[in-house]
């Protein structure tokens, strides 16, 4: 089923409506790529898109672009979703940055996976390749942080970022909120306001000065209303989902079975992230070895669906990747979908879960 097309307001508008999920993160990047006006930023209709999932060092720019007087835009479109923490957004902005300060013209070019990209900027009279060139070798850049939902720790964040910046480099903080009227998807694109307001300090309860709450450390709001429920011997992610889906999961028989077998995984901690009004939870189980989970549950109303990351079992579980394919039967990616959910395919599941946690050589990889 194909989704509703995205229309989108301007100029700020409150965002109005009931709440909807984008299909996936690439939907939000496809919406800036078809017109980056959308971010709302003065002048951003002009700017040309070079590449998308750029590799930068050890990560990836979502978008990386380039305003008319040749200033480079490192773009990072996340999804709420998809983010363990508030401050990942902002660090790895930072870090795709920094390794794209310095570059030249030629090294740029290999990183886009072509040279056509830059040789059309030649025919635009406005962009001046040697400006660009400038701009990478100073590290003048526009960077734009793009979530689905607007967050005021990530508006502090970002604030306080942008006040140790120099002029040369200007940082935004975009929302761009998904709302359902009328049968149609609309955005409602809001850039944040980045003055520095310092709030006032809030006082720890009793308790909490001296380390006796735990719990608070294991429930963290990670921003755009989800929640992230660590497992702990105070909080329990799965206890947390499951509270979620007997209120929300119409499919109690698949989704039981899937929860009994997901509690048999060796050597997991299982946390989850859940937002109130949300069409969907997720449950990750982390392997204790590597502190990384190398798929998660999504529980939708209609039932369970897994997600699988072959960078993930490539560096965690390299020779259960065979087995999962062949039971699935699909080559895995990233965010592979997989189904259906047969025995067999839960099988090879749990065996890459047991190489995982039999290798001990691998250290764990902030990026991956």
């Amino acid at each position: 089923m194909t989704a509703t097309p995205i229309r989108y307001c301007i100029g700020n508008a409150r965002p109005s409506g009931k709440a909807v999920d984008y299909e996936s993160e690439r939907e939000l990047h496809e919406l800036i790529v078809c017109d980056p006006g959308v971010l709302q930023i003065e002048g951003s209709s002009e700017w040309t898109i070079l590449g998308r999932r750029v590799r930068l060092g050890t990560g990836r720019a979502s978008l990386l672009a380039v305003e008319p007087t040749g200033r480079p835009v490192v773009i990072e479109a996340r999804l709420w979703a998809n983010l363990s923490r508030v401050q990942s957004i902002v660090s790895h902005t930072l870090r795709n940055a920094a390794f794209l300060r310095g570059l030249d013209l030629r090294s740029l070019e290999i990183k886009l996976k072509g040279k056509y990209v830059l040789g059309e900027l030649k025919t635009n009279a406005e962009v001046s390749l040697q400006t660009l060139e400038r701009h990478l070798s100073r590290g003048d850049f526009r960077l734009v942080i793009v979530v689905d939902e607007p967050d005021r720790r990530l508006n502090e964040i970002v604030a306080f970022t942008k006040s140790f910046m120099r002029d040369e480099i200007e940082i935004n903080l975009v929302s761009i909120p998904l709302r359902e009227r009328n049968d149609d998807r609309v955005a409602f694109p809001q850039q944040a306001n980045l003055e520095l307001d310092i709030p006032e300090r809030v006082e720890p309860t009793a308790g909490e000065e001296d380390g006796q709450v735990e719990a608070s450390s294991n429930v963290e709001a990670i921003g755009g209303g989800w929640v992230w429920h660590r497992a702990s011997p105070c909080t329990n992610g799965l206890d947390a989902a499951r509270s979620w889906i007997s209120k929300t999961v119409s499919n109690k028989e698949a989704t039981d079975r899937i929860i009994d077998w997901v509690k048999t995984l060796p050597d997991v901690s299982l946390n989850s992230k859940i937002k109130e009004g949300a069409s969907y939870c997720q449950l990750y189980p982390i392997s204790r070895q590597h502190k990384r989970s190398l798929f998660y549950i999504a529980f939708h109303s209609g039932g369970p669906r897994i997600y699988a990351y072959r960078n993930r079992f490539r560096r965690y579980a390299p020779e259960s990747i065979e087995a999962v394919e062949k039971a699935v039967p699909v080559k895995l990616g990233r965010g592979t979908r997989i189904k259906p959910l047969k025995q067999e395919v839960l099988d090879a599941l749990s065996g890459a879960y047991l190489e995982a946690s039999q290798n001990s050589d691998v250290e764990s990889d902030e990026d991956d």
